[in-house]
């Protein structure tokens, strides 16, 4: 029997908490109209940033883990497209384009195409180039490429076409109210698809098995599932408190 890394279960479903706790606070503040700015406060964009970066990076972690790859990434790109459709239906203010599902199933197709060159690079040089890249690539919405504050270059302008958002780059009318572009975050996965690697090869992997405790590890071994109800049952939540729909 394969052995469980239940520390691994807990951090995504802290992450997944995260993201409940995010998305009904952007209910409230965003889609209710408590506080339309809410999400271009700086404090809320980091929020936004480290806790998607976590799940990410968890997610990386666990790539080598998982069977099916292929399958398991149409599934989400399903489950993506599905999203997608239904909030320009019946919310076509708050629609999702590129969010969280389509970006896990076009990163899981893409590292699976890459795999065999990946897996040339060193641990310790995959995580390195890793982070390098995810912060050159970190205000890729800005058109820059920097380095902790440092402008380093400039990406072609004909790139920013709406038909490359899935990339990370758009035109100024691009809006989706979930947006998770394979730049950077993509870096994030790999960087943790190495991280793993690096402690398989030093024998560390024992160090993954600790952490089960019920109330992070649940969420996290059902985060798919938890992920799809979650929305429609705060909307359910919101309207119960403010007696009011869009």
């Amino acid at each position: 029997m394969r052995e469980r890394y239940h520390l691994l279960d807990a951090l995504r479903g802290f992450a997944i908490y995260h993201v409940i706790v995010f998305h009904f606070l952007y209910d409230v503040y965003v889609v209710y109209g408590l506080q339309p700015d809410w999400p271009y406060q700086t404090w809320v964009q980091l929020w936004q940033r480290n806790g998607c970066g976590l799940f990410v990076l968890v997610s990386g972690m666990v790539f080598s883990l998982g069977r099916n790859t292929f399958k398991r990434g149409l599934q989400l790109q399903i489950l993506g497209l599905i999203i997608t459709l239904v909030t320009v239906f019946f919310a076509p203010s708050e629609a999702i384009y590129y969010g969280i599902l389509t970006f896990f199933g076009s990163v899981m197709w893409l590292t699976l195409l890459l795999k065999k060159l990946l897996v040339r690079v060193p641990a310790v040089a995959g995580m390195f180039s890793s982070v390098v890249c995810y912060i050159l690539t970190k205000d890729i919405a800005s058109g820059v490429g920097s380095f902790f504050g440092t402008k380093l270059f400039t990406f072609p302008e004909w790139l920013y076409q709406d038909c490359f958002a899935i990339l990370g780059f758009h035109s100024n009318n691009f809006y989706s109210s979930d947006y998770v572009p394979l730049l950077p975050h993509i870096f994030a996965f790999w960087f943790g698809m190495y991280m793993f690697a690096w402690l398989r090869e030093h024998n560390l992997t024992h160090l993954l098995t600790g952490g089960n405790y019920k109330i992070f590890t649940f969420p996290g071994t059902h985060s798919l599932e938890i992920y799809i109800l979650h929305q429609p049952i705060l909307m359910a939540i919101c309207y119960v408190i403010f007696g009011y729909t869009l």
